[in-house]
């Protein structure tokens, strides 16, 4: 998946966009909207995420976050994008792209979200 490494600072290489979305690395300017968004979807988050961190919504949870979030790229085992809406940029949720697999199977893609799910207006 070296395809899609992602500068660990500097403007992202990889933008993805389409349907009138964007994705792109997270940063930490992204840490308002995006504390904002997790809180509000945390009911719906929690069946996937039962336990999240007690600092997890704070400047330094997120932080951290994006320290493992750097580390993963670095190591080509996933890579976390953010959702964002291009009509008007607003962030609506985000995905993880990572190769899951075991030693006894062969490694498959897979991605997995965080956000309440929502209806996206195609333009």
């Amino acid at each position: 998946m070296a395809l899609f490494r992602l500068p660990s600072s500097g403007p992202t290489a990889l933008m993805p966009r389409g349907h009138g979305l964007l994705l792109r690395a997270p940063q930490m300017s992204d840490f308002p909207q995006w504390s904002h968004l997790r809180e509000s979807s945390r009911a719906y988050l929690t069946p996937w995420e039962p336990i999240w961190p007690s600092d997890d919504l704070t400047r330094s949870g997120f932080r951290r976050r994006l320290r493992r979030y750097a580390e993963d790229v670095a190591a080509d085992r996933s890579y976390p994008f953010i959702i964002f809406r291009e009509t008007d940029g607003a962030m609506i949720g985000g995905v993880t792209l990572a190769m899951s697999g075991a030693a006894s199977c062969r490694p498959a893609p897979s991605a997995t979200g965080w956000a309440r799910p929502m209806r996206i207006a195609a333009t």
